[in-house]
């Protein structure tokens, strides 16, 4: 029987299943964006 446990490193490209995930956290900003920003295939 094969049992999954999570790893320190990843040894291949497919053990990143095994590793531990990452939190994302969030900070506000100082102030508010106000310049523009370019978008993909489009105008700014």
């Amino acid at each position: 029987m094969l049992l999954l446990r999570p790893v320190e490193e990843a040894e291949g490209p497919y053990d990143a299943g095994y590793l531990p995930r990452l939190a994302m956290t969030f900070h506000p900003v100082e102030e508010p964006i106000t310049e523009p920003v370019a978008k993909l295939g489009g105008e700014p």
